[in-house]
């Protein structure tokens, strides 16, 4: 008599994991295969003087968080990771993380 999944038509337990497996080492492989472009985004001048101490002693700490936007350009995907720097005064009252990446908005401006 067989299981009550497989009467269902529903696979088993253990062939539903190894198909989720498979299924997630393709999209990796697809992902690992796609062209990708580094972009830096750097603090603006304007935002390197400490508020704190008025110092211009800023220093670049590393980089911060990074995002990965994939778009579509002419017939083939293009992964960009966008990495935003981080800068800290020597006081260390203050630091400053560059600005991200453009953001599309979905919603419509009602006027």
């Amino acid at each position: 008599m067989p299981y009550p999944r497989e009467a269902m038509g529903r696979p088993s337990r253990s062939s539903a994991r190894e198909e989720s497996a498979e299924s997630r080492e393709r999209h990796a492989a697809l992902r690992a295969s796609i062209a990708t472009e580094e972009v830096e985004h750097h603090v603006p001048h304007a935002d390197k003087d400490c508020p704190k101490c008025g110092g211009r002693e800023i220093s670049k700490v590393g980089w911060g968080k990074t995002s990965e936007i994939y778009d579509y350009i002419a017939g083939r995907l293009v992964k960009g990771t966008h990495m935003r720097e981080v800068m800290a005064c020597s006081c260390g009252e203050h630091s400053v993380t560059a600005d991200g990446p453009p953001r599309l908005s979905i919603h419509p401006v009602m006027a």
